[in-house]
């Protein structure tokens, strides 16, 4: 914290985490949320907020810290600071009210916002009904409400982090996580399996963006080899809980790898504009041409970082 007398001026937090690197753990932090009032972003507190944390993160037993943002100019800061760019991830995007999102987006408003919900329910109702129907897949919208469901989510977001640099789960610290939003607001986990075995799985939450903008964000897909149609009947039910809560478009970072991609451009997703930078410190743990620097080789999705 940073204080002027005792006024709290900026903040920034710091997540201890346990990180797979090189076939082995390390104690990490993650760089969460730094806010930094107004009247005070020209009189060095940025930085200062900053060492203060790097010089704390190391006296606590952290090997490294590694963070995402979505400004480069913020990504720019942070390299001169110590920093080490290790790659970008783009985020995707799937229109729920194509033409509310564009009259929003482009803050047109008045009587085009009335008549881009005239014309979203038409798109609403042939989409539903469009490409891969839902199929008797046990989707489930609330099985992940139980410890034994939750456990077997951890399990698998385990499992598919194996082999890669990503964070390493415990079941406490998933169900701290996974409670309520920064504003409040409860987490969706859906799951979808027979016989009993969970087949694919999704994080998700609801997250409000400029302009007005009501986004369902989807934190993190999940599914076990050989079920790629059981996720793509789970992420059309999402779809359709997107919609039904009223929300203008779907989100996802794509730093999962291997066919998710394919899946989701399958089912309408599309690349945006917005990249999130990937940033790690010391900069000496991710030498050039070594491949932790390779951002290929990392798994990082939004349940890794929730600010949207």
């Amino acid at each position: 914290m940073a204080y002027d007398e005792d006024r709290p001026v900026g903040l920034t937090t710091l997540q201890k985490r346990s990180l797979r690197w090189n076939d082995g753990e390390l104690s990490a932090g993650y760089w969460g949320n730094l806010y930094v009032q107004p009247e005070y972003r020209k009189l060095m507190v940025y930085p200062r907020l900053v060492f203060a944390m790097l010089k704390e993160g190391s006296a606590s037993g952290v090997d490294l810290i590694y963070t995402a943002t979505r400004r480069p100019h913020v990504a720019e800061g942070h390299q001169k600071l110590g920093f080490r760019q290790v790659g970008t991830l783009p985020v995707l995007i799937k229109p729920v009210r194509p033409f509310a999102l564009v009259v929003k987006h482009k803050s047109l408003g008045g009587g085009l916002l009335h008549l881009g919900r005239i014309l979203d329910r038409m798109y609403v109702l042939e989409s539903i009904f469009r490409g891969i129907r839902t199929r008797s897949y046990g989707v489930n919208m609330d099985a992940a409400t139980t410890s034994q469901a939750r456990a077997s989510v951890v399990e698998m977001l385990n499992r598919s982090g194996a082999r890669r640099i990503s964070q390493k789960w415990k079941q406490e610290a998933f169900n701290e996580r996974f409670q309520t939003t920064i504003g409040g607001q409860p987490y969706e986990i859906l799951t979808a399996g027979n016989d009993g075995a969970l087949d694919a799985a999704l994080l998700c939450c609801g997250a409000s963006r400029g302009n007005n903008i009501s986004a369902f964000v989807i934190l993190d897909i999940l599914f076990s080899p050989g079920k790629e149609m059981v996720l793509e009947a789970l992420l059309v039910e999402a779809a359709k809980r997107a919609n039904n809560l009223g929300s203008d478009c779907i989100l996802f970072l794509d730093g999962i790898g291997g066919t998710t991609r394919s899946i989701l451009q399958k089912l309408g997703y599309r690349t945006t504009d917005e990249i999130y930078h990937i940033l790690v410190w010391p900069k000496e743990r991710v030498p050039e041409a070594a491949p932790v620097s390779d951002l290929a080789n990392w798994r990082f999705a939004f349940s890794d970082h929730d600010a949207f």
